[in-house]
């Protein structure tokens, strides 16, 4: 429902879910469970739109952007994503001779549809029917000829699409919903041998995903990044389980109730792995991140694009300016939860900023936090809560990032990312806009001179994503040194390091004057990369643990 419906969707809604309730009553008690709904912008007045990565989307699609198939000679007709409902009455109207079978994953967006068309008539008739989510179990392997997939939710429900595709003999899995290299995980369980399923875990009720569980009879639980309380259900459920954590996480894991035995944790951050042994985890493992290698490869730009996706001196990643005041004002709301309101809080900020800053690369504010306020961290990490040198380093972070790049502004640096870095053009830095994840950083890195990598203060004990997909892509890079980087490559070899500003600079220069020993590095570091860390090799000792391998 929009955020202030009128009084005719509310009407129309419950009209329609009356005609649900005499033939299919189960569905209806499922579509009134709670759900998330912050995916979906739906203001009163507006046409609502869905998110879909960082873009907005309509819901509502002229019938023009649907593909019609002819009228089938038998079987159903299946609309492929509800949507707003345009393309279910147009099907209804269209094949008066058929079954109408109407499908989507999501029960916000079916709600949607219900309060903005008048169904009532086809759904009492028999001629259409609704399924949720996992109810698409029916059709596995018989995907109905008559087809029609809706313009822009078929992207976000491409794995349901090939889940329908495929034989229903095949063993089953539920993929966690996510992000960065979930289609990977994907890819390779499917490869395997398994059909695969999204688990939307932080969006749906318990119920429907117990539905989901029931309906799939899947074989284990397989994700991206660890969620509180998932090791739990999956054992209620009698789920194997193994995640791969690959993003920040602030907050140590709470402690797990009962067994872990069926669960596999793995993680970028060695630190983390006793996070996780200490809040009751049995397996857990560090796996550091990889190179998706199907999507990091050299490639050639046309001339006309070297402008925009090439350059001399090349940074690509947040400025991180736009978490600043957050991370400060969670730092003081920390303290005065702590030791009530006053001034303490943020002159001791100001204190340990201006000494984190001066320290460079080296992570200080723990340490510093420790001697000016003992105890304090170790209460708020025992108390669930993020340890308050984390915002510290976050304010630090962005402070060092712009910094950096102000002192290459002479020698053409150029950047893309968020707005922040527009402060930086004063400098003589280019600010370049924002990259898509995908085919603008292949190019970005496979045609950039010298690439430089400058990682978040409180996290020197991880290689960044930059480094893997830039030498993937055989760019050279000026890497930010740690023990983890030394661990997996080989400086002066496959890539280079900095630990100063002044060495950063002097080696941007030296490496300007000798281009070919810079490509050298490049080429080897790709070739270490294709040897030791593509993302593939690295998914699948975390997938063995599924099967009882060692």
């Amino acid at each position: 429902m929009p955020d202030e419906p009128s009084l005719e969707a509310t009407q129309r809604l419950l009209r329609n879910l009356q005609g649900m309730e005499m033939s299919d009553p189960a569905l209806v008690r499922r579509l009134r469970l709670p759900v998330e709904n912050d995916h979906v912008l739906d203001s009163f007045g507006e046409a609502p739109r869905r998110k879909m990565g960082r873009a907005w989307v309509p819901l509502v699609q002229d019938l023009a952007n649907y593909s019609f198939p002819a009228p089938p000679a038998e079987g159903p007709v299946l609309v492929f994503g509800v949507g707003l409902g345009e393309a279910v009455l147009e099907a209804v109207e269209r094949y008066p001779e058929s079954e109408i079978i109407a499908w989507d994953r999501d029960p916000w967006i079916v709600l949607l549809a219900l309060s903005r068309r008048d169904f009532t008539g086809a759904i009492a008739s028999g001629r259409l029917r609704f399924l949720l989510g996992a109810d698409l179990v029916e059709l596995q392997g018989q995907l109905p000829d008559a087809t029609i997939c809706h313009p822009i939710l078929t992207t976000v429900y491409e794995r349901e699409l090939h889940f329908v595709q495929q034989s229903p003999d095949l063993p089953r899995a539920l993929i966690c919903e996510g992000e960065l290299f979930l289609d990977d995980l994907d890819e390779l369980i499917r490869e395997q041998g398994h059909s695969t399923w999204t688990w939307e875990i932080s969006r749906l009720a318990a119920d429907e995903l117990s539905v989901a569980v029931e309906r799939l009879q899947p074989a284990f639980v397989a994700g991206i990044n660890f969620r509180d309380g998932l090791c739990e259900a999956c054992r209620d459920f009698g789920l194997p389980l193994a995640l791969w954590e690959v993003d920040p996480r602030l907050r140590r894991p709470r402690p797990v109730q009962g067994t872990t035995d069926h669960t596999h944790l793995f993680t970028y951050r060695k630190a983390h792995v006793r996070w996780y042994q200490e809040a009751g985890f049995e397996h857990v493992s560090y796996l550091p991140l990889a190179a998706n290698l199907q999507r990091r490869h050299p490639v050639s730009i046309a001339p006309e694009e070297q402008e925009r996706l090439g350059g001399a001196v090349c940074f690509v990643g947040n400025s991180t300016m736009g978490r600043v005041e957050q991370a400060k004002g969670d730092f003081l709301r920390a303290w005065s939860g702590r030791f009530g309101p006053g001034e303490g809080g943020r002159e001791l900020l100001g204190s340990l900023l201006q000494a984190q800053v001066q320290s460079g690369s080296r992570f200080v504010a723990a340490e510093l936090l420790d001697e000016a306020q003992p105890g304090w961290r170790k209460q708020e990490i025992g108390a669930g809560e993020p340890d308050p040198a984390i915002w510290v380093g976050e304010v630090a972070t962005a402070a060092r990032r712009i910094n950096t790049i102000c002192n290459l502004g002479p020698l053409g640096v150029r950047v893309w990312g968020d707005e922040g870095w527009q402060q930086c053009e004063s400098h003589g830095v280019r600010y370049m806009g924002r990259a898509s994840h995908f085919e603008d950083l292949t190019s970005l890195y496979s045609n950039g001179g010298i690439h430089v990598d400058i990682g978040r203060v409180y996290q020197q004990d991880i290689v960044t994503m930059r480094v893997f997909d830039v030498l993937a892509c055989g760019g050279f890079l000026l890497a930010d040194p740690s023990d983890a980087l030394l661990e997996l490559f080989e400086p002066g070899v496959e890539l280079e390091t900095w630990s100063t500003l002044d060495e950063l600079v002097e080696k941007v220069r030296w490496y300007l004057e000798h281009p070919d020993k810079a490509a050298a590095i490049g080429k080897r570091g790709r070739e270490r990369v294709l040897r030791d860390h593509g993302l593939r090799d690295r998914l699948r000792p975390m997938l063995a643990r599924l099967s009882g391998a060692p």
